[in-house]
C-alpha cells in the first residue's frame, strides 16, 4: 500500500528548530541499560574483525524488543553478496542470561553452541544465531562467544535485552505554538508507545472560526508517494508549512491520518499579528 509524502521542509525546517528536529528520541525504551555496567556489543558497522571481508553481523531487532502473542526473539544473523563459499571454521557459544536493574545475573535461562565449517554464501546468509524471550517485561543480558576450531578466542560480545508492552501512543508535536505570517510553523509525528506507527506525511489545516474547526484551504504540495515509520519512543521526521505573509491572525491546527494505528494526531498553533 503507497501513501503520499509532502515535499516540503526537511529534518532542517529553519535553523531556529534544529534541535527540535535533530533529537529524534521523544521517549527512551533502552533508559534502563544506562544504570547498567557497559558492555561491548556487536560493532555498529557490523563487521567483525576476525570474519571475512564484505560480510557483516548484525542484531536483527532492536535491544527494546515488544512483548507478542508468539514467543519473541532477539537473534543475529549475517550478510553477504559476493557468491563465494567461505571457510569460518568457528565455533560459537551463547548464552541468554535474566538480570536485575543494575545489571546483576539472576539466572542462566539458555546456553547454546553453534559449529560453523565451510559454508555456501547463501547458507551464511540464512545463519541466525538467536534466543526465545518470554513474555514478561524483564531485562535480558544476550552474550556471544566467537572461537576458532581449536578453541581460540575470536571475539565477545554482549548486550541488554528488554521486553516491553505493545502500546500505541501516538501525538502530532510541534516546534513552536505561535508563530507569525511568513515563519514557518514545524511539526511531526511523534510516538512516544511502543508499537511502530506508520503514516503518510500529509496533512490538512484547520482554523478555529469561533464556533469549531473549518477547513482552512492552503497551497500544499508537491506530493510523491511513500509511506513513513516511527519505531517505538522515536519520532518521524520534522515537515514545516510555510505561513503566508496576508494570514489572518487566530488559532489554527494541523490534522495528519495515521495507517498504524489507525487513526489522528493534530497539534494546535497560533497566528499572532
Amino acid at each position: 500500500m503507497l501513501f503520499w509524502i509532502v515535499l516540503l521542509g526537511g529534518a532542517s525546517a529553519g535553523s531556529t528548530s534544529v534541535s527540535f528536529c535533530g533529537d529524534r528520541i521523544v521517549h527512551d525504551y533502552s533508559r534502563p541499560f544506562d544504570r547498567m555496567p557497559g558492555l561491548r556489543g556487536v560493532p555498529a558497522s557490523g563487521q567483525l574483525p576476525f570474519a571475512p571481508p564484505q560480510t557483516t553481523f548484525s542484531p536483527s531487532t532492536s535491544q527494546v524488543v515488544l512483548a507478542q502473542k508468539a514467543s519473541p526473539r532477539y537473534s543475529y544473523g549475517f550478510e553477504s553478496f559476493l557468491n563465494r563459499r567461505l571457510r569460518l571454521d568457528w565455533r560459537i557459544e551463547g548464552r541468554l542470561s535474566l538480570v536485575d536493574a543494575k545489571g546483576k545475573v539472576l539466572r542462566i535461562l539458555e546456553q547454546k553452541t553453534w559449529v560453523l565449517g565451510t559454508v555456501s554464501e547463501e547458507e551464511f546468509n540464512k545463519l541466525t544465531l538467536g534466543f526465545k524471550l518470554d513474555q514478561g517485561q524483564r531485562v535480558y543480558r544476550s552474550d556471544l562467544v566467537f572461537r576458532k576450531a581449536d578453541g581460540g578466542l575470536l571475539g565477545r560480545f554482549a548486550e541488554y535485552v528488554r521486553i516491553v508492552k505493545r502500546t500505541n501512543n501516538v501525538k502530532l508535536g510541534i516546534y513552536r505554538d505561535t508563530v507569525r505570517p511568513s515563519e514557518p510553523v514545524v511539526f511531526r509525528v511523534e510516538n512516544v508507545g511502543t508499537a511502530r506507527a506508520t503514516y503518510g506525511p500529509p496533512f490538512t489545516l484547520e482554523r478555529f472560526d469561533g464556533n469549531g474547526w473549518a477547513s482552512y484551504p492552503a497551497e500544499l504540495g508537491p506530493w510523491r508517494r511513500v509511506l513513513w515509520s516511527a519505531h517505538g519512543g522515536m519520532a518521524g521526521p520534522c515537515q514545516e508549512w510555510q505561513i503566508p505573509g496576508n494570514t489572518t491572525a487566530g488559532k489554527y491546527r494541523v490534522r495528519k491520518s495515521l495507517v498504524r494505528p489507525v487513526g489522528e494526531v493534530n497539534a494546535t498553533f497560533e497566528v499572532v499579528p
